[in-house]
């Protein structure tokens, strides 16, 4: 599974109009983190279709960036100390 991450100007609605763009072609959005860092907004968005997605996300005024990465994607127990378990067998097969 890829991630992509956006660097975008900082600006009011710029989350909604990434998720928009990626909603009105059909790309459906599996998840997403959005924070402010040296006054961007940095958006991270999983999908299945990032083909598609970046297509939209060119399309975006107030995109700056934007870059593709592979990451792991588990859906854990919903219960304390699960991530701390998973984690925790990642790091002793020494996977960063």
């Amino acid at each position: 599974m890829k991630e992509i991450t956006v660097i975008a100007k900082n600006n009011v609605g710029v989350l909604a109009s990434v998720s928009e763009a990626l909603g009105d072609i059909g790309v459906n959005i599996e998840a997403v983190a959005a924070y402010e860092k040296d006054e961007h907004a940095l958006i991270r968005v999983v999908t299945e279709d990032v083909q598609t997605a970046v297509k939209a996300l060119a399309r975006v005024p107030d995109i700056l960036s934007f870059r593709e990465s592979e990451i792991i994607a588990y859906t854990m127990k919903n219960r304390p100390g699960e991530l701390g378990r998973i984690t925790r067998k990642l790091a002793n097969k020494n996977i960063n």
